[in-house]
């Protein structure tokens, strides 16, 4: 029974290596007045290997904004921020997207971040952390779970 226990969870470990596809995941410049431009790197997929916190590289930008603008970037999702099983919807893994998190940090004691905000930008990076935290899923049935964010 127990090695059973042990094959589920290395299932839904291994079906949510590759959960979150996010789109679009590269670099995009945008010409927003006349005197801003600015490019955004998003990553262009969330690895989760474990529940708790999973670290990203972050959204980043560079670029110029005009004088009082700032640039928001944010975050919405097709499955509510839930991990959606392909096989059987009913199934799912309820995640957030975070600015920081350690080993310490479950999906309970999270703080949820959905926005960035960049008040000034250079040809140098400047990178703000996002990460995700995905709550206890030892007891889902294997499977491949997925969602899809969009950034804007």
């Amino acid at each position: 029974m127990k090695q059973n226990t042990g094959r589920k969870l290395l299932g839904v470990l291994l079906a949510l290596v590759l959960v979150i596809g996010l789109v679009p995941g590269m670099s995009m410049t945008a010409l927003a007045d006349e005197d801003s431009t600015y490019t955004i790197t998003i990553p262009f997929t969330l690895n989760v290997a474990n529940s708790g916190w999973n670290e990203t590289a972050g959204i980043s930008a560079t670029g110029s904004l005009a004088d009082g603008k700032e640039l928001t970037v944010t975050a919405s999702s097709d499955g509510e921020y839930a991990l959606v099983n392909q096989s059987d919807n009913t199934q799912k893994v309820s995640y957030k997207l975070a600015e920081s998190g350690d080993t310490n940090t479950t999906f309970d004691n999270a703080t949820e971040k959905t926005a960035w905000e960049f008040t000034e930008l250079s040809n140098t990076a400047s990178t703000q952390p996002m990460g995700i935290i995905v709550e206890d899923y030892s007891e889902k049935p294997a499977g491949n779970y997925t969602d899809t964010v969009t950034f804007t």
